[in-house]
């Protein structure tokens, strides 16, 4: 009875993709978005197969994003723990807190409970944090950690893999470190150090936007294009009440949330015209000016 209960747990995580962690049995991250030619494999002694949006990935997944293409994998249904796989790059998912890069770039956005860390490593170096969002790059043998929000702690690694002059790299700062040496000396990132990481950001922010365009058009019968609007009823605005929440994977919207109308709704009231579905309420990214 024991063992049912727990597939039957496994199921409904992993087909609600709720904002917890998870089931590890099943795999503790989930792909989100895929653009060109992106494979993985369980181990170094299988086959790589293609990754396809929705699919559940374990420890000890290793991941391949080839050239022109990248990829995102989420901890969490939220949102608030995910790593973006750029083009020519590698990693490992060691655990749900660790990731081993090889070669290449990958984003990494991180909220985790206090007393945990998330950690990124390459063949030289360390870089983790509770909270926060950086870039790790590693090339030609050298690891570049460039901070763009809150801090990371970065180190280098000797030829055990033990830690190496352990530094602090606050926002706007970059830093490399190379093979079984000390983190170098830090560096002011430009503005066009934070462009890649805002875009990003962005999209990010507008994964949801599908989901909720059906749920728009699976509950009250319009159809919907984030990118167009309402194509037909001419209904080209949707109030919804605060604290509905508009966007997520789950879409966290019902017929209940939702109002369309051909005018816009009263003053006091918070109306979204349809240009502000690809942009609705975007974060305060980070620039160089955020830093000085």
């Amino acid at each position: 009875m024991k063992r049912i209960f727990l597939v039957v747990f496994c199921l409904v995580v992993v087909f609600s993709f709720s904002a917890s962690a998870y089931c590890q049995d099943a795999g503790f991250a989930k792909v989100i978005y895929v653009e060109g030619s992106v494979s993985s494999k369980a181990s170094v002694d299988d086959d790589w197969t293609s990754i396809e949006v929705g699919m559940l990935l374990a420890e000890g997944t290793i991941v391949k994003a080839e050239a022109a293409s990248s990829c995102e994998v989420a901890f969490d249904g939220s949102l608030d723990n995910v790593i973006g796989i750029k083009e020519n790059t590698e990693i490992v998912l060691e655990s749900p807190i660790k990731l081993y890069l090889s070669k290449g770039r990958v984003f990494t956005l991180i909220n985790l409970d206090e007393g945990s860390t998330f950690e990124v490593h390459t063949p030289t170096a360390i870089g983790g944090a509770r909270g926060t969002g950086w870039l790790t790059d590693f090339l030609n043998g050298v690891t570049t950690f460039k901070q763009f929000e809150g801090s990371i702690y970065a180190s280098g690694k000797d030829r055990d893999g033990n830690p190496l002059g352990k530094i602090d790299l606050p926002a706007g700062f970059s830093v490399e470190v190379e093979d079984s040496q000390e983190p170098g000396d830090t560096a002011e990132l430009g503005e066009n150090d934070f462009v890649d990481w805002n875009i990003w950001r962005r999209d990010l922010h507008l994964r949801g936007l599908p989901s909720l365009a059906e749920a728009i058009q699976d509950e009250m019968g319009d159809v919907f294009d984030p990118e167009s609007g309402f194509a037909a009823g001419g209904r080209d605005f949707v109030y919804i009440p605060p604290g509905s929440g508009a966007a997520g994977p789950d879409g966290g919207v019902s017929s209940g949330d939702i109002t369309l109308t051909e005018e816009p709704p009263p003053p006091d009231c918070p109306p979204w015209d349809k240009r502000c579905w690809t942009q609705p309420e975007e974060p305060d990214y980070p620039s160089l000016s955020n830093h000085r």
